[in-house]
């Protein structure tokens, strides 16, 4: 009954050994000219612990123009374990029109109909955000007026990691014996 009871303690400190944290970026100026890695694109990385993970992401308030010929349902963001795509979480913007012109506010999740991907684990401790557009029209496609994006990740306590392995070695010597 007493190793449970350990067992049960080192769970319960591994989920307070993680770290929440909210990452907020001021979108305003970003652009889409064309697809997934387009130099005229607006991307960055942001350094992250490897093992972090992006639990939840969502725009907030965001308003952008479609420059004619794009539309406004073309705009996607793109959350990336770097720039490799190990990893990803993409979203259109739900309910913009398939016309030029601008849209918003908006505000959402990216746990909408239009989003493929989902949380994920930072496996090369670089966050890659892009902003594209899903049809490639000449020029630039989308510019944002305003809006934030918001990130919501966890990152685990140095110790958590190793109590998780030291856990597993455990629980293997246990099930040989």
């Amino acid at each position: 009954m007493r190793k449970v009871f350990v067992c049960v303690g080192a769970i319960c400190a591994l989920g307070a050994a993680a770290q929440a944290d909210v990452l907020e970026l001021d979108m305003t100026g970003w652009q889409a000219e064309g697809g997934w890695l387009n130099p005229g694109n607006t991307h960055m990385t942001i350094n992250l612990p490897v093992g972090a993970t992006i639990d939840n992401a969502e725009y907030v308030d965001l308003v952008y123009v479609a420059q004619d010929p794009s539309w406004q349902s073309d705009l996607v963001i793109s959350l990336n374990d770097s720039e490799a795509f190990i990893s990803y979480w993409d979203t259109q913007i739900a309910g913009a029109p398939d016309t030029s012109g601008t849209f918003g506010p908006a505000s959402g999740s990216f746990n909408n109909p239009d989003a493929v991907g989902g949380p994920f684990t930072l496996t090369t401790g670089q966050l890659y955000i892009e902003l594209y557009d899903i049809f490639n029209d000449t020029g630039v496609d989308e510019v944002v007026l305003g809006g934030t994006l918001r990130i919501t990740y966890t990152v685990p306590a140095p110790g958590a990691m190793a109590l998780l392995g030291g856990a597993g070695l455990l629980a293997a010597r246990r099930r040989r014996a």
